[in-house]
């Protein structure tokens, strides 16, 4: 399964709209459309906001075995999908990323 077929996924058993999982994200449908078809690449600093918003870990989205091991950070994702909020904020101030100021937490819906 693609990462695009998986964000699909997961989208679809939390019950959200692409409009809605866009929102969630201060994006716009085109961007979810185009992930979802595999016509964009996610940026990984945008991975930890994208697994929030469909009320997943990091682990759950993307999965190790699936990622080009060109990128030397990515062998970190394990350990990201285990980090608590402290420690993810502590990393986005070292990589020059805004910090969270209010986490949100989503809950999946049941069908």
């Amino acid at each position: 399964m693609t990462f695009g077929e998986k964000v699909r996924s997961l989208r679809m058993q939390t019950g959200l709209t692409q409009e809605q999982l866009a929102e969630r994200l201060g994006r716009g449908k085109s961007y979810i459309c185009n992930i979802e078809r595999g016509t964009r690449k996610t940026k990984l600093e945008n991975v930890p906001d994208l697994a929030e918003a469909l009320g997943v870990s990091i682990g759950e989205l993307v999965d190790p075995d699936d990622v080009e091991p060109s990128n030397p950070f990515l062998e970190f994702i394990p350990y990201l999908a285990q980090a608590d909020e402290v420690t993810l904020n502590n990393i986005r101030a070292i990589l020059g990323m805004p910090l969270k100021k209010v986490s949100l937490k989503f809950t999946k819906q049941v069908n």
